[in-house]
């Protein structure tokens, strides 16, 4: 596509969102139903081509050129609105499909990473989804963790869990023995999945009680 100075182009845009890039090279990120119509099925559809898709234009501001690549759905989905193109620092790009209840990240070259839909079985029917975006993003749960000791003829093992906690890298646990003690340090382990188990050697016999700590990666709780 020649953008240069002086050469007219139209060009029907919907959808553009996130403009980012350097000096020279901009990229602009969009997302083309290639149909339009009723959801409901009502009334006439008219579809420019077999499938929506998603568009990254690369625009370099010094040669007046752009580089067009385009993502399509794994499924060959079509919506006649809503969706979005997000493009990822990383260069991956995050497709929603609107109506159709579906959400697809590609890498730079176009390889599908992942393909979902937001329901199953009954539960899909009427699925939508306006936009769809990936950021960071903290779960700090207002419940507190849940803890368990298990007991056999050797040990006791301890598991904990945060349901929604996304920032806890670290358990510490303790013990406390009676209703009045201090508790006593055990040691720590690291979390490396939901749930977190600390193996304490021997029994821990009657009246004794487990506590766990969480911490976050600057050991703070």
């Amino acid at each position: 596509m020649d953008l240069s100075p002086g050469v007219l182009t139209a060009k029907s845009i919907f959808y553009s969102r996130d403009l980012t890039g350097n000096d020279n090279v901009e990229y602009i990120p969009l997302y083309d139903n290639s149909a339009h119509g009723s959801e409901s099925g009502e009334g006439n559809e008219v579809h420019i081509a077999f499938t929506s898709s998603g568009k990254i234009n690369k625009l370099n501001t010094l040669s007046w050129t752009a580089d067009l690549q385009a993502f399509y759905s794994p499924d060959n989905l079509r919506s006649k609105s809503q969706g979005s193109t997000q493009m990822l620092p990383n260069g991956n790009v995050i497709m929603n499909w609107g109506p159709e209840g579906a959400v697809t990240e590609y890498n730079s070259n176009g390889e599908v990473l992942f393909h979902a839909y937001m329901g199953s079985g009954c539960l899909e029917l009427g699925v939508q989804n306006y936009r769809g975006f990936q950021y960071n993003w903290a779960g700090l749960p207002n419940e507190e963790p849940a803890i368990v000791a298990l007991e056999n003829e050797e040990t006791t093992t301890v598991y904990v869990s945060w349901d929604g906690d996304t920032e806890t890298e670290i358990w510490r646990f303790y013990a406390i023995e009676g209703v009045y003690s201090e508790r006593q340090y055990l040691g720590e382990s690291v979390r490396e999945s939901f749930e977190t188990s600390f193996e304490i050697l021997g029994v821990a016999g009657f009246g004794l009680r487990a506590l766990a700590e969480a911490l976050d990666e600057m050991k703070e709780r």
